[in-house]
């Protein structure tokens, strides 16, 4: 007896509810995971004022402890970005005729930055004075933007690489050095960390 075969759609469905519990699973984790973490990191910090009141700041003890507590709070925003992409991937479907490029953008102590212009520039070419930009978005209270191109800008740029640039008040305040080149069914993840004050850092523009 021949095996009957499944339909592609009925297949397709059965991928997209699993895809969606585990999503459900892994936010579930990372949340009881950074629950955990901030237990321990608020007993570590009543145990720091304990060993600073009876030995002084200085001692070994306070300080390691010091030195671990600043470890954990930079493990914070990582795990709420997680926790985010994960809940975002899993409430919006991906179009597969589509190139994406999403991410935060965080200030130097990884605080989400909201209201900034995020674009993609056409990467200027020798014939080029200057690059042009094509696409854009704004980031959200989270720091998260996300620009999609559709299938035929993908065919348009006939293989061009784009690059990211950060836009406030109408100047540029970043741009990127990593070359971006759009596929079809692709997502690519960039996440941007800027200073906020006048000092240039990395490939951040100096105001």
């Amino acid at each position: 007896m021949a095996k009957k075969e499944r339909p592609d759609a009925e297949i397709s469905q059965d991928v997209d509810e699993t895809s969606s519990v585990l999503d459900d699973m892994k936010v579930e984790s990372l949340k009881n995971h950074m629950e955990l973490q901030l237990l321990k990191h608020k007993a570590m910090e009543l145990e720091s004022e304990r060993l600073t009141a009876k030995y002084g700041e200085n001692h070994a003890r306070v300080l390691k402890m010091r030195q671990r507590m600043g470890f954990n709070e930079s493990l914070f925003p990582a795990l709420r970005m997680q926790v985010d992409l994960t809940m975002r991937a899993k409430d919006e479907s991906f179009d597969l005729d589509t190139w994406q490029v999403q991410g935060f953008v965080f200030d130097d102590n990884l605080n989400p930055l909201e209201g900034l212009q995020v674009a993609l520039f056409l990467a200027k070419t020798e014939n080029e004075k200057e690059e042009k930009q094509n696409w854009q978005a704004v980031t959200d209270v989270s720091g998260f933007y996300r620009i999609n191109l559709g299938k035929e800008a993908i065919q348009q740029l006939n293989g061009r690489e784009l690059l990211i640039q950060l836009v406030e008040a109408r100047q540029i305040i970043y741009r990127s050095e990593t070359l971006l080149t759009p596929f079809v069914g692709q997502i690519d993840l960039e996440n941007i960390t800027i200073e906020r004050v006048g000092r240039k850092k990395g490939n951040e523009i100096k105001k």
